[in-house]
């Protein structure tokens, strides 16, 4: 009977610590991945340095955001960051322009991955500019009925265009009437 009580009992102890052991999780570390950020400028912007720009990007599943600085090449390093789908914001303003980019649902892996955001730049003292002169016809009429003049609003601000006016000048030389859409 002692015989059997103690085998009861080591058979107790080891169920004991095969259970402690089997919960025992010795894989602690949760896995982890890095986004590299590389900045470019969009094709016609040239002379903007790409360091000292802030990066910002935003995890998904909790909104949980993490900001960064630039290197002088324009990039930056976001390690051990939980695996899943992260938003990309860089936006800068200096006096002289305003540079921007996103770009959303990027997925961080375990492997290292490299996301590159075009950045796109507006000087927000411009104001309107013309983007674009379109003009078709060989006769006078036709010249200023067949043209169209599309203007920007190259700034952050909403600028109204009351009361604008353009016009087809001639000199004084020319023998022409002037003549303009309101």
């Amino acid at each position: 009977m002692k015989h059997k009580m103690k085998k009861l009992k080591s058979l107790i102890l080891l169920v004991v610590l095969v259970t402690i052991i089997g919960c025992n999780n010795d894989d602690d570390s949760i896995s982890l991945g890095t986004l590299n950020v590389q900045l470019e400028l969009s094709g016609e912007l040239t002379n903007i340095p790409l360091n000292d720009i802030p990066v910002t990007i935003t995890f998904r599943t909790d909104n949980t955001e993490q900001q960064s600085i630039t290197d002088s090449n324009g990039l930056v390093t976001f390690e051990d960051l939980p695996l899943g789908n992260y938003d990309i914001a860089v936006l800068q303003s200096t006096d002289d322009y305003t540079v921007s980019g996103t770009q959303d649902n990027v997925s961080v892996t375990v492997e290292p991955s490299t996301q590159t955001i075009t950045l796109n730049a507006t000087n927000p003292n411009a104001g309107l500019v013309i983007k674009e002169v379109y003009s078709s016809g060989v006769s006078f009429g036709t010249l200023f009925r067949d043209q169209f003049v599309e203007i920007f609003n190259n700034s952050s601000e909403v600028i109204f265009a009351d009361n604008m006016f353009i016009a087809n000048l001639y000199t004084a030389s020319s023998n022409a009437v002037s003549e303009g859409l309101p």
